[in-house]
This record gives C-alpha cells, structure tokens and sequence, in this order.
C-alpha cells in the first residue's frame, strides 16, 4: 500500500493526488511546515486555502 504512494506516478493515478515525504528534525518542523503551507497552501488564486492530509506512520 505504502509503495503506492511513494510511487508518484501511481499515487496519482490511483488516488489522484500528489505525495510528498517531509521527515525534518524537530528544529525544522516549523519552517518546513510553513514552507509547503506557502507552496501548496492555497489555490492559484492565492486566496483560497486548500487542505493538507498527515499521515503519522
């Protein structure tokens, strides 16, 4: 199942959605949470938020 995911071509074709894996030390956390926040946060009006899935493994 895992291997689905980490399978970015499979990922979305599948589920329709695109996967990236973010492991930072916890003195990154912060800053690599508002990175994607700024990257993938919101639609291309850069107004409308869109949503975040988080999976703990």
């Amino acid at each position: 199942m895992l291997q689905r995911l980490f399978d970015q071509p499979t990922a979305r074709a599948i589920y329709g959605l695109d996967f990236y894996l973010e492991l930072p030390q916890s003195d990154e956390t912060f800053h690599r949470e508002a990175y994607w926040r700024g990257v993938l946060g919101f639609a291309r009006d850069r107004i409308t938020a869109k949503g975040f899935a988080e999976l703990s493994l």
